[in-house]
Order: structure tokens, then C-alpha cells, then sequence
């Protein structure tokens, strides 16, 4: 399922979402599968924040980055509206817009480098940033995926633990 997440053609679940895979697939579920704006809204950035969590990447908030997937529908939709001018400046901001839909669609969070812990994440966040067609994501990191279960199970340990004591502190 997160291969191909935000649909299309092969591989795009190795990369991290564009904004044109995005808006196409925000416009898939619109127009074609007659879905409210917020319900479609909803499902595409669901599906982006999902290959970004494959990714390892700390995301905004699921509002924050409807904001922005938001923003991204009102700019096209704004082109739209002007298609027909034949002024020069409407077909160079048609064009800077066709070249921004190759750039990542970024809904990490502002403190992601920070936050993230694996050199290797971070350099992969880096290079998306920078040239999303030069990086892809490799397979699942079995060493980094079997820390993080160790971690929640410890977790877990540890919250059993506590309820246990407060259940045996109540008489």
C-alpha cells in the first residue's frame, strides 16, 4: 500500500511525495471519486504522512499540512481561473508553477533534523530536499525497525509496571 501510496506509476513509495503527486491525487479523489474537498484533503495527506513515517521523518500536524495542501489547491486553482490570458506574466507564473510541482511536497516538522536520531534519515531528508529525482529510500532498515519495537515494548514494560503499582497502592 505505501508504494504507489499517492498513486500513479512505479516506485513513488521510494521517494517522498511531490507536490504535483499530491495535487493529482488530492484531484483524483475530488473529481473522480466525488469526495468533499476536507475528505480528500484528508486522505492524500494521510497517505503522504504515511511514506514519510516510513521515512523515518519526524511530519507536522495532520491540520498543518492540510494547510499547506490547502495553499497548494488555492495557487492552482488560481492559474485556472487566468489560462485563457495570453500575457506574458500569466505564462511565466503558469510555468514557475509547472516547476514547482517537481519540488517536495515538505510537511516535516520544523524541528525534524533535530529530532531524528539516524545520520542516514537525515542525509536522505537532505538530498529530497534538495533533488528529489537523485535520492530514493532503500528497503526497511531491519536494525533501526527492531530497536524501535525493543522501545515500545519497554514501553509497554514499563507502563504495566506503573498501573500495577497504583493498583496495589489503592485499597
Amino acid at each position: 500500500m505505501v508504494n504507489g501510496a499517492l498513486g500513479g506509476g512505479k516506485g513513488l513509495g521510494d521517494r517522498l511525495p511531490s507536490k504535483g503527486q499530491v495535487l493529482r491525487k488530492f484531484y483524483f479523489h475530488h473529481r473522480i471519486e466525488k469526495k468533499t474537498k476536507s475528505v480528500a484533503a484528508k486522505e492524500v495527506i494521510e497517505a503522504a504522512l504515511l511514506i514519510w513515517g516510513r521515512a523515518g521523518i519526524p511530519t507536522s500536524a495532520l491540520r498543518t499540512a492540510k494547510e499547506k495542501l490547502f495553499s497548494l489547491v488555492a495557487k492552482y486553482e488560481s492559474l485556472q481561473k487566468h489560462r485563457k490570458r495570453a500575457s506574458e506574466t500569466a505564462r511565466m507564473k503558469e510555468e514557475i508553477f509547472k516547476w514547482d510541482l517537481e519540488d517536495l511536497f515538505d510537511v516535516a516538522s520544523s524541528d525534524a533534523l533535530d529530532r531524528m536520531t539516524v545520520e542516514e534519515d537525515k542525509a536522505f531528508l537532505h538530498s529530497q530536499r534538495k533533488d528529489r529525482a537523485t535520492s530514493s529510500m532503500a528497503g526497511l532498515d531491519y536494525v533501526t525497525v527492531e530497536a524501535q519495537e525493543r522501545k515500545k515494548e519497554r514501553e509497554r514494560a514499563e507502563e504495566m509496571r506503573k498501573s500495577a503499582r497504583r493498583r496495589r497502592r489503592k485499597p
